[in-house]
């Protein structure tokens, strides 16, 4: 008996080979959105401390220098803001990919496995076959 042998596996095994490697840059964008999102809340705080520090001054030169530093910290929320939304992107697109590579894997799959039924249906066949040819000389050399 001819052991299976599906045609498509090369294309299955890569099929599997992209899903993971979307499944790596997934985890890395999420990774990065997530440390991007972390940025911004400490970059949050650190506003919040800086005006109230800013306004408990008394001297109109401490009151600037916090302006500008506020003004430095707004300016660095705001690329924050855009590296997550970036981000969010990044992480949306990829999640797009991974479910087409799951949808492909998951056809060459159940194509792999209709192959297979209908392989061992051919096989069973041939035996069921041979058996009655077995059995159709047995019972001529019995006459």
């Amino acid at each position: 008996m001819a052991k299976f042998k599906f045609r498509l596996e090369i294309l299955l095994t890569l099929a599997k080979n992209r899903e993971e490697e979307l499944k790596k840059e997934l985890a890395l964008w999420q990774k990065r959105k997530h440390e991007a999102l972390e940025s911004l809340a400490k970059i949050e705080d650190q506003i919040i401390i800086a005006g109230r520090e800013k306004v408990a001054k008394k001297n109109i030169q401490d009151i600037l220098v916090y302006e500008f530093f506020l003004e430095k910290l707004r300016n660095d929320k705001q690329i924050k803001e855009d590296e997550v939304e970036y981000f969010t992107i990044e992480v949306d697109k990829t999640i797009q990919k991974l479910a087409e590579a799951m949808k492909e894997r998951k056809m060459l799959e159940k194509l792999k496995e209709k192959k297979l039924a209908q392989y061992q249906e051919e096989q069973d066949f041939i035996e069921q076959k041979e058996l009655d040819e077995v059995g159709t000389n047995i019972f001529l050399e019995g006459r």
